[in-house]
């Protein structure tokens, strides 16, 4: 069964309003109680398929926070959605382990970070944090903080420890960095992981207990992102984490769509160059050869000319879906001008080149683009090929663009190999 929302509050106008901007942002399922019972119903039928509920303290069965307890019961994380902030509210965020938040309903802003802030926790549960702190209570106090947000946690009690984990782990995003560190402080290793090349866009925020104001300066100097005391709530390192996760899905959203061919979701020529550097360095480290080729659909324009430009455009996504499904993980694919592409395969020497296009080509002379009504639209592709990997890469493109040349002077559908 799908994943759901509950929503437990007896305003129906508030109610209404949360949807609204749960909708924009959360593409789950929401049921709503107006009380207490009802509340105690659906948790009943559906308990174990809530991924959060959201909870109005006062309901009209249950004035004193009753709602709370019975939530925690059901092992349902949940964040209050009061009328007022006060410190009872933090004390309770403190005090229940499910709690993850409180927010006040007293404006739209609020209702919609609401919205953002479930979303951001869908996304958490992909996540994977590091913990660096020698005191082993205080990594789980911080451990314990993050879990709430969601996060998947890996703690580490030295520096080496931390860069064995990061070595290790590939899914791991942000790490939290204690100052005081044996035989390595926070600073030097902020500095380390800023170093590592496959760590170039990981989040890192330093904390510390010692009460020193030159702490987050020094900090953000050796490249972290940010800087908590350890003596923060659990709401401040909340919204410290969440605003550097979304700021990190911000400049990687920015940077893919640089890289991106914004119609078929391809790698474009920028990235393709971008590249070239990493494949020609694998291709000598390990002594392999490697093949590019230029592919253009045959008789693209008319297409567009008799069937509209809406039905090219079906055409290049459906191709790029056909070529992202044949070929390996390894394989480059870029889409490089309106209906050319190019692909460039490592460790691919000339027999395999030939096995390989070969194959695409007649694949796609076979597959079945779309149906323009009751008519199927098909199309043929030309490929020029170039195996010769101890040229330079703007060499094997043009030798590559040649061939394509003469596979479409011999009458297109073919493959053209050297």
């Amino acid at each position: 069964m799908q994943e759901r929302i509950l929503l437990v509050d007896d305003s129906l106008f508030i109610c209404k309003t949360v949807l609204k901007h749960l909708d924009v942002h959360v593409d789950l399922p929401v049921d709503i109680a107006h009380n207490l019972e009802d509340a105690m119903r659906l948790v009943e039928r559906d308990g174990q398929h809530y991924f959060v509920a959201l909870l109005d303290l006062n309901l009209p069965d249950a004035q004193d926070g009753e709602i709370v307890d019975y939530i925690s019961m059901h092992n349902i994380p949940f964040v209050v959605f009061s009328g007022s902030e006060s410190e009872s509210m933090k004390s309770m965020c403190e005090k229940h382990a499910l709690m993850i938040d409180y927010v006040n309903k007293d404006s739209v802003y609020s209702i919609n970070y609401l919205g953002t802030l479930i979303n951001r926790l869908q996304k958490n549960r992909n996540i994977e944090a590091l913990v660096v702190d020698d005191s082993s209570m205080c990594r789980k106090r911080v451990v314990n903080k993050l879990n709430r947000a969601m996060l998947k946690t890996h703690e580490a009690a030295t520096a080496e420890d931390a860069l064995i984990i990061l070595s290790e782990q590939e899914g791991i995003k942000l790490v939290m960095i204690d100052y005081n560190l044996p035989s390595m402080n926070g600073f030097e290793l902020c500095k380390r992981l800023r170093d590592m090349p496959n760590h170039k866009d990981l989040i890192i925020i330093g904390f510390s207990g010692v009460g020193d104001d030159r702490l987050a300066s020094r900090y953000l100097k050796s490249g972290a992102n940010d800087y908590i005391p350890k003596s923060c709530s659990q709401e401040e390192l909340l919204c410290r984490v969440m605003q550097n996760l979304n700021m990190q899905d911000f400049i990687c959203s920015y940077r893919d769509a640089s890289n991106q061919d914004f119609l078929t979701g391809l790698h474009n020529r920028r990235f393709l160059f971008a590249s070239l550097p990493r494949i020609q360095a694998n291709a000598k480290r390990y002594k392999q050869a490697y093949a590019v080729a230029i592919m253009d659909i045959d008789h693209f324009k008319q297409i567009n000319d008799s069937l509209g430009h809406e039905a090219g455009d079906r055409v290049l996504k459906s191709l790029a879906s056909e070529l992202k499904d044949r070929l390996r993980e390894s394989d480059m694919l870029a889409r490089i001008g309106g209906e050319e592409f190019c692909i460039v395969a490592e460790n691919c020497d000339r027999d395999k080149a030939a096995l390989l296009f070969e194959g695409l080509r007649s694949r796609i002379e076979d597959t079945v683009m779309f149906s323009h009504g009751d008519d199927p639209v098909r199309v043929t592709v030309s490929i020029g090929v170039c195996c010769d990997s101890d040229l330079a890469f703007d060499e094997m493109m043009l030798l590559a663009d040649n061939n394509l040349y003469k596979a479409k002077e011999a009458g297109r559908n073919r493959i053209k190999i050297t």
